[in-house]
């Protein structure tokens, strides 16, 4: 298990477009792409660490790639990398 959440990169990257505020992640949404964007944990494990089932990590992944106009995982962690 990690000592920590990984860092999400910064949100002013320029592959990472605006959201308008209705859009915005919610605290669960957020600590859920902290672990997409900042590991290689499965789902699964990420349930783990975060002390939910695997279906909230699916459903809130799922809820911050619409937010953010992508298809799944790669695409959003490419987004954040800015190499669409």
């Amino acid at each position: 298990m990690l000592d920590r959440a990984p860092s999400v990169p910064s949100s002013s990257n320029p592959g990472v477009g605006p959201m308008r505020q209705s859009e915005a992640v919610t605290p669960g949404e957020f600590r859920v792409l902290e672990y997409l964007v900042g590991s290689s944990l499965s789902i699964k494990l990420i349930a783990g660490e975060l002390h939910v089932s695997e279906q909230t990590v699916k459903n809130r992944a799922g809820a911050i790639c619409k937010k953010f106009g992508v298809h799944g995982r790669l695409e959003l962690i490419m987004r954040f990398l800015g190499r669409e």
